[in-house]
């Protein structure tokens, strides 16, 4: 790699699939928070703030949601580098090897 840099495609494709993993299950917990609240759950008193409520509640589940499908998306993209790393090291070693090194 330029510059003298090296990748761990392994330790690449682990952080990949922590990402996906763990914004598969903040996906899952999106979907799990309720939205719907009702006069009886916030009194009488207080029904003019229900809506609202329901509408900040549903913002935060959308975010919520939104981000857990953006983690998998990134953990999928590092796992996509590692495999094709790990396929460019490969073509560069054979590219190396049909050279020939030179010992010095």
């Amino acid at each position: 790699m330029a510059g003298g840099q090296t990748v761990d495609p392994g330790k690449l494709d682990a952080a990949g699939s922590a990402y996906s993993q763990e914004g598969g299950e903040l996906a899952k917990a999106g979907a799990k928070i309720e939205t719907g609240v009702s006069t009886a759950q916030v009194g009488n008193a207080w029904s003019h703030v229900a809506s609202r409520y329901a509408d900040v509640i549903g913002t935060y589940r959308d975010a919520v949601t939104r981000y857990g499908e953006k983690a998998t998306d990134f953990g999928g993209k590092l796992s996509e580098a590692a495999g094709k790393y790990e396929q460019g090291e490969a073509v560069s070693q054979e590219m190396i090897a049909s050279k020939g090194t030179i010992d010095g």
